[in-house]
């Protein structure tokens, strides 16, 4: 059995080479190999010399940096399928999985198929990434593992994932022109959901990460009205492209209302802060 790691990085030598080096030390199965595809995206902080220098046998395509995450796992993901495997083990390369992390998900996908997730915990063991439940009103909440037992969920982070080669042959990874860097993980869980497939959270398949960080989003308090607008509508956020494909694909017809929320809301909150600030400087200056 052949399983294809694919990574895509940009500018994180530490923690990439940290993620491989636990791919390094994983414990395989009789009869399984596991191989490692990885897309450096234009790095200018020596990732890909590092990588080639510590692990040969790393198969490195190179980027230019505008691939972003979603454009990066596409090409990690053809890249692995070309060499047909059975199945191909998306990975971010923030993560550290444990040396028994692809046996808990190969183990689970033989008791039960489908696509499997494994679970992101933080240094301190706070469940932090794995799947979604779907929620009415078009809301995802977190799917926060209970036990041992593998847990139905809806969609997924990208975080930690292992799918077979025949559903990433009939559901493959999002436009990266539309999910350049958000939200490729969530539509790719509908779609498998949508196509019949099994989709599970697997609670012993551990992982160690970083939940990432909101500085500098659209949430910052004293940004301007254009700056805190640029910064939902950025590729890294709500791009507005990622959003109506999101909420047109899976939303019905309420699609346009869910795809309008977002933005409403923040233009809200932010015009009602401002309101507040005058009320206050008004009673401070009568």
């Amino acid at each position: 059995m052949l399983i294809i790691a694919a990574l895509t990085v940009h500018n994180r030598k530490a923690k990439t080479l940290a993620c491989l080096e636990c791919l390094d030390g994983q414990h395989l199965p009789p009869g399984v190999t596991l191989r490692i595809v990885l897309v450096d995206d234009g790095s200018s902080d020596g990732t890909a010399d590092a990588v080639r220098t510590a692990y040969p046998n790393v198969m490195i395509t190179q980027g230019n940096g505008s691939l972003y995450w979603g454009g990066g796992m596409a090409l990690a993901t053809a890249t692995a399928l070309a060499y047909h495997p059975d199945a191909v083990w998306w990975l971010n390369d923030d993560v550290e999985p444990a040396k028994n992390c692809l046996v808990e998900l190969l183990n689970a996908h033989a008791s039960i198929g489908g696509v499997v997730v494994g679970c992101v915990y933080d240094t301190d063991g706070r469940y932090i990434y794995g799947g979604y439940h779907r929620r009415r009103g078009f809301r995802f909440v977190p799917a926060v593992p209970v036990g041992s037992d593998p847990l139905p969920i809806d969609t997924l982070n990208g975080n930690c994932v292992v799918f077979p080669r025949h559903v990433l042959e009939k559901v493959p990874p999002s436009d990266p022109a539309v999910f350049v860097h958000n939200g490729g993980d969530i539509d790719i869980g509908l779609r498998i959901r949508r196509a019949g497939y099994a989709l599970h959270l697997i609670p012993a398949a551990n992982c160690i990460g970083t939940v990432n960080s909101t500085k500098f989003t659209w949430n910052e308090p004293g940004l301007s009205l254009g700056e805190r607008w640029r910064s939902l509508t950025s590729v890294l956020a709500l791009y507005p492209p990622m959003t109506w494909a999101l909420c047109i694909r899976h939303a019905g017809v309420l699609g346009p209302l869910y795809f309008v929320r977002p933005y409403a809301a923040m233009l809200l909150k932010h015009f009602i802060a401002r309101l507040r600030s005058i009320v206050r400087w008004q009673a401070k200056n009568p």
